[in-house]
């Protein structure tokens, strides 16, 4: 089996997430996404500004796991994060081409 996605897939992609990006509260320390597959992860680091190793890290060793690919990246930042992350933000894709996001925060 394989999922096929269509080719506007990636520009959708980048407009629900400038859009949400637009409403965060400040600059986060990280950037967590859902895992859509390559050319989705690199619209949205061109949205965001910031690179996406986690999420590449899931995608390359599981995948696109689909939407809680995001949490396996937090993990793995969780894990390796400096002390001084003290904001992440994370978006994922849903069902219908929903797209949410969250932001979190620990304290140092």
């Amino acid at each position: 089996m394989k999922n096929q996605l269509h080719r506007t897939v990636p520009k959708l992609a980048g407009e629900a997430v400038a859009k949400l990006w637009a409403q965060r509260s400040g600059d986060p320390d990280a950037v967590l996404s859902h895992s859509g597959g390559r050319d989705v992860v690199e619209v949205v680091e061109g949205v965001v500004s910031h690179d996406l190793p986690e999420t590449r890290a899931v995608m390359r060793d599981f995948g696109n796991c689909s939407s809680p690919s995001v949490m396996m990246g937090l993990e793995t930042r969780l894990l390796d994060a400096p002390d001084s992350d003290l904001h992440y933000w994370m978006t994922a894709f849903g069902a219908g081409f929903s797209a949410h996001c969250c932001e979190l925060s620990r304290r140092g």
